[in-house]
């Protein structure tokens, strides 16, 4: 049974995504580790899991917490450090079904696409990601070619679908979506595997 993560002293927490996709990667992962039955369990969003490992790390709760890569690197990159309590194993994602092998942050447009030399480029993106989009896209920009980054907290293919962007940003895992869009791949920006924060 999972439930809120008390501050009573008690054996490790462990936090698992509640994200669709990698939840199922999480737990195959957890269930590989003995000796965690009394462990205390709570669920979280994958991208608020190093925050929230990091404030128990902070107040001497014993942890064991996994999220992804790419969110552990996306919430680095805006700043925010892991308590140094904390150490990070990487657990390689292989997923035969998936385009890269493993989720992969890519930029994407419709097939043939070819970037303006000139003007503005209206790139939408993946709200979960602002920092690593925003990264990648400041790499286009030009003295003559600016960008117009776009969040979506949804179905981010849409912006492409509907003319409100060019370019998007967003996890690819089967790439079954684009293709059906007719869009492709222009670049991988990052290639996400299972991260687990745990207290050393």
């Amino acid at each position: 049974m999972y439930q809120p993560v008390s501050d009573r002293p008690a054996s490790a927490v462990v936090i698992l995504p509640k994200n669709r996709g990698l939840a199922a990667t999480a737990a195959a992962a957890y269930d590989a580790r003995p000796g965690e039955a009394d462990a205390q369990r709570t669920l979280a969003r994958g991208e608020d899991i190093p925050l929230l490992a990091s404030d128990l790390a902070r107040r001497g709760r014993d942890v064991v917490a996994y999220t992804g890569s790419d969110l552990l690197e996306e919430w680095l990159a805006a700043g925010n450090r892991l308590d140094p309590r904390l150490g990070v194993v990487t657990i390689p994602w292989n997923d035969p079904r998936a385009r890269f092998g493993k989720p992969a942050l890519c930029a994407i447009a419709p097939r043939g696409y070819r970037l303006a030399e000139r003007g503005v480029v209206r790139a939408a993106y993946c709200a979960r990601y602002p920092t690593l989009a925003q990264q990648y896209l400041a790499t286009l920009a030009t003295s003559e070619r600016s960008i117009e980054p776009i969040a979506i907290s949804g179905t981010v293919e849409n912006a492409l679908a509907y003319g409100m962007a060019e370019v998007m940003i967003d996890i690819v895992l089967t790439g079954s979506t684009i293709d059906a869009m007719d869009l492709e791949v222009l670049e991988v920006i990052f290639r996400s595997d299972l991260a687990m924060l745990v207290t050393r």
